[in-house]
């Protein structure tokens, strides 16, 4: 009879960076786990561009020696008016790859107790949210089976082996490149010196941040320090044979890069950029086509797109592999406070952006009806999970909680309660007066918001 598996949490980053030998150990044994797990990218990930992450780590023991690791973080997140305590991957959403690393033997029976330990962990906060956890793996099986986890799945577009682009996809890049030769003239550049590395991800960084601004992922790129950061550390990976980038320059200018990463004869796609002038002649398809050459040649034996359901990841014929996505909410008072605040700030901003005839966003206006209707939700996959929704929904349904907030709110600060309650009387006189049409609308979100003046 085996030995029980028992569980210990490492908190902090020095016990976490103490974990590192006997992770990197288990890496090396665990030959399915998927590249970018191991501590030599997380842990330099997260102290670049996740500091906010307070890394722990839950480690599985049986009979004294370590048989999984599974690396976490946790973080505050923004909801409403309060802040959450989420349990998140270790380098947050700079990590490629969520998994535990785990021994051959008994791997189901230790992903199972790793499982219920980050359950148990995530309970100390709010809620927990890890992506792109192979669906394959134990761990993603053990958290599909568990009750309360809501799981949805998405394709993980691995190319093996790795393929150049074949039949109406080639054609069509290969008529758009031919259009683009009749315009200027197009060279590829393969980068991989550590100091060249360093100097043009900058570049790439600066396209980047350029060409999609509104992406939350790309404007930590937007601190000069953060893109030095990161270019140090694509450096020393290059020192090491593990990163590079592929250039695309028209006419003399960098027209398209991919930044890559290597882990074993795994080559991963790990960010892409083009500039928008070059847009209708497939800048972002030539690049990863360049890259894919590239990884043929030198005789890579997988290479990874990247999790998502981008339709032009499909003309590369991955892999039917999916990854998942774990999602756990505890209907704390913090979720509460939250979900009110957050649902308040949006009645407010649509009423008003329905008043002045405007989306408070700049868009057109929709009708009143619609305003104050939510976006429906995804199909979730579930297994044995509790509707989030519903909890929500009961928990604020207790009038108790309103009440005492516009107590707390009133005795706190009762000149600024009553200049709000003035400004918004105000308003909504001006606002019968021009438009009422729309009346109804406010009178609607004040009467299900008692506590917004």
């Amino acid at each position: 009879m085996r030995d029980p598996v028992t569980i210990e949490v490492a908190r902090g980053a020095a016990a976490v960076g103490a974990c590192a030998p006997l992770w990197e150990a288990l890496r090396a044994a665990d030959r399915d786990a998927p590249p970018l797990t191991g501590p030599d990218y997380l842990l330099p990930m997260r102290e670049t561009l996740a500091r906010q992450v307070t890394p722990l780590c839950i480690v599985a023991r049986r009979g004294g020696a370590v048989v999984g690791v599974l690396p976490l973080g946790r973080k505050r997140v923004r909801c409403g008016a309060v802040r959450l305590r989420r349990l998140v991957p270790l380098a947050g959403r700079h990590a490629y790859f969520t998994d535990a690393i785990l021994a051959p033997d008994g791997a189901d029976e230790t992903a199972h107790a790793l499982a219920v330990a980050m359950l148990a962990e995530a309970q100390r906060g709010d809620d927990a949210l890890l992506q792109r956890i192979p669906r394959e793996r134990p761990l993603g099986r053990a958290l599909a089976a568990l009750p309360g986890v809501t799981v949805v799945a998405e394709p993980r577009n691995r190319i093996t082996p790795p393929i150049a682009l074949q039949g109406r996809a080639a054609q069509e890049l290969r008529r758009r490149l031919r259009r683009l030769a009749e315009r200027a003239t197009s060279t590829t550049v393969h980068v991989e010196h550590p100091d060249a590395v360093r100097e043009r991800f900058l570049a790439f960084a600066a396209m980047h941040t350029t060409m999609m601004p509104q992406r939350g992922l790309d404007a930590v790129l937007a601190a000069p320090s953060a893109r030095t950061r990161v270019a140090d550390l694509m450096a020393r990976r290059a020192a090491q044979g593990t990163a590079g980038i592929v250039e695309i320059h028209v006419a003399g200018r960098l027209a398209a890069s991919q930044v890559w990463l290597r882990e074993g004869d795994t080559y991963i796609a790990y960010r892409s950029t083009w500039d928008v002038e070059w847009t209708p002649y497939s800048m972002g398809l030539h690049v990863i086509e360049e890259l894919v050459r590239l990884v043929i040649s030198r005789s890579g034996a997988a290479f990874e797109l990247g999790p998502g359901q981008e339709s032009y990841k499909k003309r590369w014929h991955p892999t039917a592999e999916e990854t998942i996505t774990a999602r756990v909410v505890y209907p704390t008072w913090r979720q509460r406070v939250g979900w009110w605040t957050s649902r308040a700030r949006w009645s407010h901003r649509t009423t008003r952006g329905a008043h002045r005839g405007t989306l408070p966003s700049g868009g057109q206006p929709s009708t009143p009806s619609s305003r104050g209707t939510r976006r429906p939700r995804a199909s979730f996959e579930t297994s044995n999970h509790v509707d989030v929704a519903a909890t929500i929904s009961i928990a604020a349904s207790r009038p108790s909680l309103s009440k005492q907030a516009s107590q707390v709110s009133s005795e706190r600060s009762p000149v600024s309660r009553s200049s709000s309650v003035a400004v918004s009387t105000a308003r909504s006189t001006s606002s019968k007066q021009s438009a009422p049409c729309h009346s109804r609308t406010a009178s609607n979100s004040s009467a299900l918001h008692p506590n917004i003046s």
